[in-house]
């Protein structure tokens, strides 16, 4: 009898339109039987999703976090409540193993009411910017600068404990990424003909591109992260000028109205322990006074009245006060992290 793994593997390739290549890389590198939440009718594997776990910065705090992944139901199964009862078990799996928030990206629009009956909410937002007819411009680098194209798995640790210092310092909240999470993204650039690109100066990173080709002279860069403005641009003009391109379409997770091409929902969010992450957010705003009450339909101990003051957050099932502002989970979620404009790329959705 076929292993759950590979009953797992053969459902997301009936629901799923990967390559045969990625879906590969992804049951070889991020899948984990431990990571894996399933429901079987006869022995086979009819429904299943991943829960991958991620570090993720909120104000000056990491937690833990885990991203859902591969939620899908076998066609002759669906319209039967199966993925609602492995999301309520995902989700008390979570609390389990201590995750604060969790997140994901919903495969088709109309999901992304499905996710919200859950307390997920809409925060992560994604932009283009369309850069075209640059290629004229020659990389302007400075003598003491270079840019190299990463050829080995080896290099990204580099990269990686870079890229985590400039997430918390450019964003007050984003999904961090391992060595190890690194290593599959740059794999999966690997299968689509992409480069992962590294600008420094007198030997220290200035700024990072994952760049992929989406036709023969057009280019997509799903992250460019720099230390400043000017590395960002020397950088681009780089890519420009070593592919010829015409056009580079830019992704980024926060931008001015005047510089957007296009914009659109990217993924959703969802606090999993309240009073941890209102704990955090009372200790950023020292002399914010706030009486919340909080309705969680599917995790019961964060439901009731939460008091916000002078740094500290306090839980009770009875009211602090008379008067007091009530959100359901998935709008506290919205509430928290919307005006913070998450950031979150590079997952392999």
């Amino acid at each position: 009898m076929a292993t759950i793994k590979e009953q797992t593997k053969h459902l997301w390739q009936l629901c799923f339109q990967d390559s045969i290549a990625f879906t590969e890389l992804y049951f070889e590198k991020r899948y984990r039987d431990e990571r894996n939440l399933s429901i079987e009718r006869k022995g086979q594997v009819v429904a299943a999703l991943q829960l991958l776990p991620y570090p993720m910065s909120f104000y000056d705090t990491v937690v833990p976090m885990n991203y859902i992944s591969g939620a899908c139901t076998h066609p002759d199964f669906r319209n039967q409540g199966l993925m609602s009862t492995l999301l309520q078990q995902a989700l008390e799996t979570m609390i389990q193993r201590g995750s604060a928030f969790t997140t994901l990206i919903p495969a088709e629009p109309w999901l992304f009411d499905y996710y919200a009956r859950f307390g997920y909410a809409p925060v992560f937002q994604t932009y283009d910017m369309v850069h075209q007819n640059h290629s004229a411009e020659l990389h302007n680098l400075q003598p003491d600068e270079e840019v190299t194209c990463i050829k080995n798995e080896e290099e990204l640790e580099e990269i990686t404990q870079w890229m985590d210092k400039v997430y918390k310092k450019q964003y007050d909240c984003s999904v961090l990424h391992s060595s190890e999470d690194l290593q599959v993204v740059y794999a999966s650039q690997l299968l689509d003909g992409g480069h992962t690109y590294i600008l420094k100066r007198r030997g220290r990173i200035q700024a990072v591109a994952f760049a992929t080709p989406t036709t023969t002279d057009n280019w997509r860069i799903e992250e460019l992260l720099a230390i400043d403005p000017q590395s960002e641009v020397r950088l681009l003009q780089y890519i420009y000028h070593i592919h010829q391109a015409s056009e580079i379409t830019l992704t980024t997770s926060y931008s001015t109205a005047d510089t957007v091409d296009s914009s659109r929902l990217l993924g959703m969010a969802r606090i999993l322990q309240v009073h941890k992450v209102l704990q955090i957010y009372a200790q950023k705003h020292q002399n914010l006074e706030l009486h919340l009450q909080i309705e969680d339909k599917q995790i019961p101990m964060n439901n009731g009245y939460y008091m916000l003051t002078q740094g500290q957050c306090k839980h009770s099932n009875l009211p602090f006060t008379e008067s007091y502002i009530s959100y359901t989970v998935g709008e506290l979620s919205r509430k928290l992290l919307a005006p913070l404009h998450p950031h979150m790329s590079l997952m392999l959705n």
